[in-house]
């Protein structure tokens, strides 16, 4: 997992803040994406709840964003990638696995609402995304076109040595007190904890369910 997870990140900060982290000697990697939110209102036309049920990456607003070229560590599966200079019609590029539990196909026309307007894309493309790497992921990607000229931010990660995310986070906070910086480290502690408390509860309620079955067998 990154070290950090940035949001907030606006236009005119990016490369500024690509170049602190960079230039820190702190900072192994530095990955941005640009970032807006949209809801998956109707596909070919159905609503989307009576197309594919109640499937995750309907319920809500979901990520989305932009790229002339394929995101780093995806792979296509199926279709193919766009010009980095095409600006026809929208084109979205879907994650594989959950495209196959929603019964999607290439050519398939997605609607999504985005701050109150729907914008309709075609699939053109599918990825391989392992979201369980905890790196930039979308379960949608447009091209540049459809989506660039819409108010956005971007989000960040950050790859660092754990030693330094006390300083890091310092630096962000003193220079860009507008972005918000989650530590990944903490996150996932957090995360840790309760599913060792759950495990720990589920364990005792097993044996405390066993034990009570063993005093209803000898009473019998």
């Amino acid at each position: 997992a990154p070290t950090f997870f940035l949001i907030d990140i606006q236009d005119s900060q990016l490369q500024p803040l690509k170049n602190l982290m960079l230039d820190s000697g702190y900072v192994s990697e530095f990955s941005t994406a640009p970032m807006l939110r949209g809801i998956i209102s109707h596909i070919n036309g159905i609503p989307a709840k009576q197309f594919v049920g109640d499937h995750w990456a309907i319920r809500g607003d979901r990520g989305l964003t932009y790229s002339k070229s394929i995101p780093q560590n995806s792979t296509i599966i199926d279709g193919d990638w766009w010009a980095s200079d095409y600006d026809g019609d929208p084109l979205i590029s879907f994650a594989q696995n959950e495209a196959s539990e929603m019964g999607l196909s290439l050519g398939d026309k997605i609607t999504v609402n985005v701050l109150g307007r729907d914008l309709t894309g075609t699939i053109q493309n599918f990825r391989d995304v392992n979201f369980a790497t905890m790196r930039i992921n979308f379960l949608m990607v447009f091209n540049p076109h459809a989506l660039e000229l819409a108010p956005h931010s971007h989000i960040g990660t950050i790859y660092s040595d754990q030693n330094y995310e006390a300083t890091l986070l310092k630096i962000i906070s003193h220079n860009y007190p507008n972005v918000t910086a989650i530590s990944m480290h903490d996150t996932l502690s957090q995360v840790s904890e309760t599913l060792a408390t759950i495990t720990t509860i589920s364990r005792w309620s097993s044996a405390i369910t066993i034990l009570i079955g063993l005093v209803v067998l000898v009473g019998v």
